[in-house]
């Protein structure tokens, strides 16, 4: 049987899990993305 105690502990983990990853790949990915993105712009306005 799983008990509510456990179930919440796993949920933690797993919270704890993607806050790491998102925090060290997600945000400099967003940056990296965002500034392609710009540069592609600019690029197709000054042709």
């Amino acid at each position: 049987e799983i008990s509510s105690r456990q179930v919440q502990e796993h949920n933690e983990v797993g919270n704890m899990i993607f806050w790491f990853f998102f925090s060290i790949v997600g945000q400099p990915m967003c940056v990296l993305l965002y500034y392609h993105d710009v540069m592609n712009r600019q690029a197709q306005t000054n042709g």
